[in-house]
Parts: C-alpha cells; sequence; structure tokens
C-alpha cells in the first residue's frame, strides 16, 4: 500500500514539473489587468518572472508596487527604478515580480520585409492595424530594433504607501525621460481586446524601450522611430 502511494506521488510530482515546464509558443498571455491597479489599487503581484519558462520569453509591464518598468527581451528580464537623485538605474532581475503583465514565449521572430519609417506611436499603431488585418490576429507581439530618434519614455515611482483610486494616483512620482539617437529594442503587445488589461482605454499597443547599453529602459510615452527594423513572431 504505501509503495503505491509513492507512486501516486511521485506521477503527480512528475506530471507538475512537466506542466510546469510546458512552453505555448506565439499565444499572448496576461497576469493581472491594468484597470485592477489604476482604479482599484490592487498593487498585489499576479506574476513572478522566475516561475515563467524562459525560452523565447518576451514581455512588458509595471514592477511590483509600481516602483519601476520591466522588460524581458529572450528571457532575460530587466527592470528600471528611479534613485533619490532622479536618475534611472536598470538592473538585470530574474525574480521580478508584477501587478500586471503582458508576455508571450516567441520561438522565431520574422523581419518584416523592410525597415518601417515611423513617426509616432499613433503611426504604429496603424501600420499594426493594417498588420493585423492581413494577418487575421487580433493580439501579438511585436519588436522594433534600431536608432531612436527621440523618445520621452517614463518609470513608475509610487511612493510606499500611497492609496490609488485613480490613474492620477497610480502615477505620483512618476519620472519621465527625454531620449535622443538612443540605439534601442522595443518590446511591445497589439491588441484590440485587451483595453484595461495591458493596453489604455484609447489605444491598442503598449511598448517599452530597452537601450542597447541597458542604461535607459521605460514605458513609451512619445516616440520618433525613424527607419527601424520591425520584426512579428513567425509561426
Amino acid at each position: 500500500m504505501k509503495a503505491v502511494s509513492c507512486a501516486i506521488i511521485f506521477s503527480m510530482l512528475l506530471f507538475s514539473c512537466t506542466e510546469k515546464s510546458t512552453i505555448v509558443f506565439n499565444e499572448v498571455q496576461t497576469a493581472g489587468a491594468m484597470r485592477n491597479v489604476m482604479h482599484a489599487g490592487d498593487l498585489s503581484d499576479h506574476i513572478q518572472l522566475d516561475t515563467v519558462p524562459s525560452e523565447g520569453l518576451h514581455g512588458i509591464g509595471p514592477l511590483t508596487n509600481l516602483t519601476g518598468e520591466i522588460v524581458v527581451n529572450n528571457g532575460k528580464v530587466y527592470a528600471s527604478q528611479v534613485s533619490s537623485d532622479s536618475t534611472m538605474t536598470v538592473q538585470e532581475i530574474p525574480n521580478a515580480a508584477a501587478p500586471f503583465f503582458v508576455y508571450e514565449h516567441v520561438k522565431k521572430w520574422g523581419r518584416v520585409s523592410k525597415p518601417v519609417n515611423i513617426q509616432s506611436l499613433k503611426h504604429l499603431e496603424k501600420l499594426l492595424d493594417e498588420m493585423a488585418i492581413k494577418m487575421d490576429q487580433q493580439v501579438f507581439a511585436f519588436k522594433l530594433e534600431g536608432t531612436v530618434p527621440s523618445a520621452t519614455i517614463h518609470v513608475q515611482n509610487l511612493p510606499a504607501g500611497t492609496e490609488i483610486h485613480s490613474m492620477e494616483d497610480a502615477h505620483t512620482g512618476q519620472k519621465s525621460y527625454a531620449l535622443k539617437n538612443t540605439e534601442a529594442t522595443l518590446i511591445g503587445f497589439y491588441s484590440t481586446q485587451h483595453k484595461g488589461v495591458f493596453t489604455h482605454h484609447d489605444a491598442n499597443i503598449h511598448v517599452h524601450l530597452l537601450s542597447q547599453d541597458h542604461k535607459w529602459l521605460g514605458h513609451v510615452d512619445e516616440i520618433t522611430l525613424g527607419d527601424l527594423e520591425l520584426f512579428i513572431p513567425q509561426s
């Protein structure tokens, strides 16, 4: 009887480990929701990134308690925070956690045939709207690489103990940074179905920037992209 019980327990553990390590490629997944943070003040962590398989992992979201920003680029987890002198620090933090997050395991990126000249976030969103129709996909990750002529990014910096009842409350302490001619990777997500989950109510995209030298990382508010290479997940 004891041997049977041990066998059952072993089988359950084996199944559990196998299930945890399974990766579903090219499927956007979410944890938590922006609306619950911004309007209901739910700052509890809904994902810890060292519990997610790292192979091909790309994702974005705010750092725990809205104390920074996160970019996951091909399994590497980077987070930015605001120092006491208002400068930005960027570190690799494999166990970073977030109150809401969007991510996708990308097996292979496919390059759009030629560099895309993009003048603003709205221009980028319009381009992705058109691509979504052609691909018959409403939700997908995308990546841009190259020199960014100009950008404004922000980093969440919520003071401890702040009560959140609105988006304005959630942005307390937020710090903005202006960038010029920055070599960077932008990780973003497009969706017409996730307003209030990982996009704002008036947008279909959410984009974070990570500079090539890892000195800058933040949520993109404004940007002139120029000729950058655009990538989307390839089946």
